[in-house]
């Protein structure tokens, strides 16, 4: 039964952006637009179900991809994304005219505007949305009807129905081969309220020979609304109703604060310092290999907790802390990440334990363990059974410490605690890191590997490393230094391992070109880069310590302990040594 129309309102859409969207969009940024204004397309979905009429943007808008989530019916409308790189920017919509040429150059293709600038420093979104075309169309309609169409117009519904089950390519489609009749979903069961949708479908199909509009409503109901007259306005029209709203355009804004946990916000906030590094400086910069990458740090002191600090800066994820000592009264002063509590606690005040905690306390999702190690030093003989035992529990831990990590950095105040992670490493042939420091100076290197030959910390030396813990005086057993070379010599080691991992912060040039010692001091202020070659009779190094190390550990390990002279004889400098009368001198420097 044909009826009048009492009055036939129009519902408008309303961008509804989700957290996923939100999530992409900042990846966009700092992948993608970076700090130009952008213009991409942009995919919008609206539910038949949703009584609201919102036109949905998840993180799938941004490719043009069906995801398999999604359940029931989905309708896609294609549009525009310009995003704006300053909120001054945004605030002018600079770019207006170039969003309008994409749009002139496909008209009939896009259906909506979203201009968007994204703060990522205090997660606030601005945003403006304009449904395009809504002004393009006027139409009189006679009459509607709300009963089933007929069966020829039915058919088709269902046949499309069963070929589109979940997202829709077209928000409408031809019931006859006339295209007379278009077939469109509606959002609500109301009889008097139609979305202003059609409006866009008429003007993308650019006909002006419509007759009938079926609406599919909700639980099977249906709305044929009968057209006396289309009227399509020209493409100049359309921009010039387009360029007038523009200024009349709602602003949203939504603050992701609110919906974020304050762990999510510092991991996004650490991020985002680290991208912003392959803006300008650095763009093939690998972020994602510096926070994959797993960093033992052996020595928990003032290195330690200085290189440590430097590691969460760059955005690493996974660091371990080795140390067998406490904090002490002396230590927060000149070690970063211990206070005066930790002073004060008398049974669990390890330092590699607290190290981790602290490290967790600065950033949240820092994946930041401790151990309380021993480290097991050459020429200690031990006089029992559970002396040995200890001995080997922590060779054994420090072993696998080592395979675990990707990088080594060796921040211990002596030279016989480098030994073994020193052999170790070249074992498994990982990027060995060493940082020493001296009263007004300090040493840096990296350790050679199986590529490229260069020479190890003790490469140079021919003296065998000894346990020299019980007979240094007070002074030896603390490291003398002035409080800024620690600090110069952590920066120094953190960013020659990150030269390592990353060739871009070398220019790009080939391991050639990355230092292999550094040597610096404040006497006369000065760093001097050093190069040798892997010494054939290295007493941690050689090929023949290797060999005897792989070959036979727990044989290798009682020699080590018992053996005064057997690392010298392994490595082929007994002899040498012999011949030689050594004065040992020892004067606080322990490189």
């Amino acid at each position: 039964m044909s009826k009048k129309p009492s009055k036939i309102k129009m519902l408008h859409i309303k961008p509804m952006l989700t957290l996923s969207f939100y999530n992409e969009y900042q990846k966009k940024i700092l992948d993608e637009y970076k700090f130009d204004n952008a213009i991409r397309e942009l995919t919008g979905f609206y539910e038949t179900s949703n009584v609201n009429q919102f036109l949905r943007f998840e993180d799938f808008s941004f490719e043009n991809k069906k995801n398999p989530q999604i359940t029931g019916h989905l309708f896609m409308l294609k549009g525009l994304l310009a995003h704006y790189s300053t909120i001054d920017n945004f605030n002018k919509l600079n770019n207006l005219d170039a969003v309008l040429k994409v749009i002139e150059n496909s008209p009939l293709k896009f259906h909506f505007v979203i201009f968007i600038y994204g703060d990522l420093k205090t997660f606030v979104f601005k945003y403006k949305f304009i449904l395009l075309h809504k002004n393009s169309v006027e139409y009189n309609l006679n009459d509607y009807d709300d009963k089933i169409p007929n069966d020829e117009i039915k058919k088709i519904i269902e046949e499309n129905e069963e070929k589109n089950k979940n997202v829709v390519n077209q928000d409408f489609y031809f019931a006859d081969n006339d295209k007379k009749t278009i077939i469109l979903k509606d959002f609500t069961s109301k009889i008097n309220k139609i979305p202003d949708l059609i409006n866009n479908c008429l003007f993308s199909n650019n006909n002006d020979k419509i007759e009938t509009i079926v609406l599919e409503k909700t639980e099977g109901k249906y709305l044929s609304l009968f057209i006396s007259e289309v009227k399509l306005k020209k493409i100049s029209e359309t921009f010039d109703n387009l360029k007038s709203s523009i200024n009349e355009l709602e602003l949203f804004t939504t603050d992701l604060k609110q919906m974020f946990n304050p762990e999510s916000i510092a991991e996004n906030a650490v991020d985002l310092n680290i991208n912003l590094m392959k803006w300008r400086m650095c763009p093939n910069l690998d972020t994602q290999l510096i926070k994959e990458k797993k960093y033992l740090l052996i020595g928990s002191g003032t290195l330690g907790c200085h290189v440590s600090r430097c590691l969460l800066g760059w955005g690493a994820r996974h660091i371990t802390m080795v140390d067998n000592g406490k904090v002490s009264y002396s230590n927060p002063v000149r070690q970063s990440l211990y206070n005066f509590k930790d002073s004060t606690r008398i049974e669990d005040n390890f330092k590699a334990l607290i190290a981790a905690e602290k490290l967790k306390e600065i950033f949240p999702m820092a994946d930041a363990k401790g151990y309380n190690l021993n480290i097991p030093l050459p020429g200690r003989t031990l006089i029992d059974d559970n002396a040995k035992q200890e001995y080997y529990k922590n060779l054994e831990l420090l072993e696998n410490l080592i395979k675990e990590h990707d990088i080594v950095f060796l921040l211990t105040d002596s030279r016989e605690s480098r030994w073994y992670p020193t052999v170790i490493g070249k074992a498994y042939n990982k990027l060995v890191i060493t940082a020493a420091i001296g009263f007004d100076s300090f040493l840096v290197m990296r350790h050679g590997n199986n590529e490229n030959k260069l020479g190890c910390y003790f490469c140079t030396d021919i003296v065998t490393p000894t346990d020299t813990s019980g007979s240094r005086t007070l002074d030896q057993q603390c490291t003398i230094s002035r409080p800024g070379v620690s600090m110069l010599c952590s920066g120094m080691a953190l960013e020659l391992a990150m030269s390592c991992l990353n060739s871009p912060l070398n220019k790009g040039n080939d391991d050639g070109d990355v230092p292999h010692q550094i040597r610096g001091n404040l006497i006369e202020f000065a760093v001097h880069q050093y190069r040798f070659n892997f010494n054939k009779n290295c007493v941690a190094c050689s090929d023949n310590m290797m060999k005897e190390y792989k070959e036979n550990r727990e044989k290798f390990t009682l020699n080590v302990m018992n053996d005064p002279y057997y690392i010298e004889k392994t490595c082929g400098v007994h002899e040498l040594i012999s011949d030689i009368k050594i004065e040992e001198t020892n004067e606080g420097d322990d490189f």
